[in-house]
């Protein structure tokens, strides 16, 4: 993992676990000092595993942050110095990648702008005989690389760098943008032996301090500095690895950090300005904002095509739906999740492209030049973070979707895609609640889906004596497996789909004569059609054959392999799955083994797996249903969860046992 400081525009996305005092300091007279760092501890160089976690392929020894507002003396501006040093031990090849940091840095323009200086690096590491050597980073080794929209970053690469080798890097980074401190993250992909992090500010800038996560606080302390002003420290020890998993929403979701709001300030001889707001206060600023609420006032150019939809679509359902068709393919979406348009939306409309905010709020324009009421509703997308309720700030959301109403029921609609119909959100915007703007009648508005991820899968083959099957397969998908089974084909291209996109699904087998139904017509299930040969999915030994019958469709492996698990399974959707295999048995063979066949359900009847065989004259027939009508599973429930996919694995992997019968003499 590339070591990077997260810039001011990486909003934080982190669910809030509590919130300290309002901090109201003193004045913070001059800068305050970071601790010298400490010495290399040899053994620490000579070391060739971190017991804590031996599967670690690095390991943060050390991690120190420091905060402070200073106000330089030569213009008298109040700037953000933010001072790091870290050291990591790298135990494995694969750790390579730790010895390469960048640090991001915004340049907006003179007045406004980060600088990152005072890099140093240094390199230890043992020789044969445990003698330990350094090796220092130069400044002809710090490159510094422009990444586009006024982002910038210093990257160096540590030297000589060898399994065992430990790596040290500091930096300073001067900010003018002191309304947005940067997080502290106590953890990381790789287990940290040591994090600390210490905070001065000034009675001038009024911030809110949240922690997030649940790795606990080894130090949690604060002490008056020279000057009255106040010192915060805080740290952490032992925090380990933080690993993604299956069905896992942002990763910022969980990582335990420390995360700083300006809430308010006040200059020499001005008042103070209060940023922190209410939500009533912040569905306003939305509301007023000429990028967001605003811009909805400047969409007359629309009520021409709003009077057509009027006239042509009586039923309002027909009307929202022909609204949101016509938001689709009048316009593509540019892949930027925003709140605020760029361009206008007239311009946007003219140019056919934009961000989710153009696009949404276009439609939303629509809409209401239809006779409809309609409005913004603001979220976080899952790769974004959850939006802790507690606290109206802005930055929590980065997605703008529309809501109307339809016979007195919320209905959700978003024109980013193509392949989503009336009352259904993108699926990484599955996410917890939204935000309805509205001045009277603001509301929180849940995200769950109203459609299910389906998919129903059916095999008719017949089981030759060599052990051969032919026959066909029909996959059938819905809601939200529809939409991501369409994503999939128009990627490859329907060509190249129907050549070798069904061998995807069918590993293994000769796949021919590849059908796709209603592609276009996302209000219906996607069907996908093959013919089927293998010769090498059913055992043959001596008189037997061994067949597993739901064959490709069966799951093969749980997807949840940790035995433990700290943080929700968030599926997104509902989930149901179907397979049904129907297999036409060889003539002169009988049914020696049978699976039995079983039902299970989880607690407060959740999900649930069926699963029957059935063996009519030469005829065998399987069925397996899995439904999980719960999304969220919480962090105690993923050991029975877990425990109910791995005998799902199982029972999908049983055989059938044939035998061949005995020939007739008589």
């Amino acid at each position: 993992m590339v070591n990077s400081l997260p810039t001011p525009n990486q909003q934080p996305t982190t669910s809030l676990k509590h919130l300290s005092l309002l901090l109201l300091l003193l004045p913070l007279v001059g800068a305050a000092q970071s601790t010298p760092a400490p010495p290399v501890n040899p053994a620490d160089v000579r070391a060739t595993t971190y017991p804590a976690d031996s599967t670690a392929d690095a390991v943060v020894l050390d991690d120190y942050g420091e905060t402070y507002l200073d106000k330089d003396d030569g213009d008298g501006v109040y700037r953000v110095r933010y001072f790091r040093r870290t050291r990591i031990k790298l135990l494995k090849p694969s750790a390579y990648e730790w010895a390469t940091v960048q640090v991001p840095f915004f340049r907006r323009d003179v007045n406004f702008q980060e600088r990152v200086g005072d890099i140093r690096g240094m390199t230890y590491t043992a020789d044969a005989q445990g003698n330990i050597q350094t090796t220092a980073l130069t400044d002809k080794e710090v490159f510094e690389e422009n990444v586009g929209d006024n982002w910038f970053r210093k990257r160096f690469t540590l030297p000589n760098v060898r399994v065992g080798s430990v790596v040290e890097f500091s930096y300073l980074l001067t900010s003018d943008f002191v309304y947005n401190l940067r997080d502290w993250r106590f953890q990381r992909q790789i287990p940290t032996r040591r994090s600390e992090y210490h905070l001065s500010l000034s009675p001038n800038f009024q911030y809110r301090v949240m922690f997030m996560g649940d790795v606990p606080l080894a130090v949690d302390r604060s002490r008056p500095v020279a000057g009255g002003g106040v010192r915060y420290e805080w740290a952490v020890e032992n925090a380990p690895a933080f690993r993604a998993e299956p069905y896992m929403t942002a990763a910022d979701d969980y990582i335990s950090r420390i995360r700083l709001e300006l809430m308010g300030y006040a200059l020499p001889g001005q008042e103070r300005r209060v940023l922190s707001k209410t939500w009533e206060d912040l569905d306003k600023t939305f509301l007023t904002d000429e990028d967001l609420g605003a811009a909805l006032n400047r969409t007359g150019f629309l009520k021409d095509l709003g009077e057509i939809l009027r006239t042509r679509y009586p039923d309002t359902l027909a009307r929202v739906t022909a609204a949101q068709d016509l938001g689709k393919t009048h316009m593509t979406w540019n892949g930027e999740h925003t709140l605020w348009t760029k361009t206008g939306l007239k311009t946007a409309y003219e140019r056919k492209t934009g961000n989710s905010a153009e696009i949404n709020l276009l439609l939303i324009g629509l809409l209401r030049e239809a006779g409809l009421e309609a409005h913004p509703l603001v979220l976080s997308t899952r790769d974004h973070g959850a939006v802790p309720q507690d606290f109206p700030l802005r930055v929590w959301f980065n997605h703008v979707a529309a809501l109307t109403t339809v016979g007195g029921r919320d209905v959700l609609l978003d024109a980013t895609s193509p392949l989503l119909t009336v009352d259904m959100l993108p699926a990484d915007c599955l996410n917890g609640s939204g935000r309805l703007l509205h001045l009277r009648r603001a509301r929180w508005v849940s995200l769950a889906p109203k459609q299910r991820q389906s998919t129903f899968r059916t095999l008719r083959l017949d089981l030759k004596p060599d052990g051969s099957l032919s026959g066909t397969a029909e996959v059938s998908q819905s809601g939200y497996a529809g939409v991501e089974g369409r994503a999939n084909i128009l990627k490859q291209g329907l060509n190249t789909f129907r050549q070798v996109g069904m061998y995807g699904q069918f590993p293994g087998w000769k796949v021919s004569e590849t059908e796709v139904l209603h592609l276009d017509s996302v209000s219906k299930s996607l069907v996908t059609r093959c013919a089927l040969h293998g010769t090498d999915v059913v055992q043959q030994a001596g008189e037997r054959l061994y067949l597993t019958p739901l064959l490709s469709t069966a799951r093969r492996e749980n997807p949840f392999k940790s035995p433990t698990r700290s943080y929700p399974v968030d599926f997104g959707s509902a989930l149901e799955e179907t397979n049904i295999a129907v297999i036409a048995l060889p003539a002169g063979y009988g049914v020696e083994e049978l699976p039995k066949s079983a039902a299970m359900t989880l607690p407060n009847n959740d999900g649930r797996f069926t699963y029957s065989v059935s063996v009519n004259e030469n005829q065998l027939q399987v069925t397996s249903r899995l439904a999980l009508r719960k999304t969220v599973f919480t962090g105690g429930e993923y050991p029975t969860l877990r425990s109910f996919f791995d005998k799902i694995v199982a029972k999908q992997a049983e055989q059938v046992v044939l035998k061949k019968s005995p020939v007739d003499s008589r």
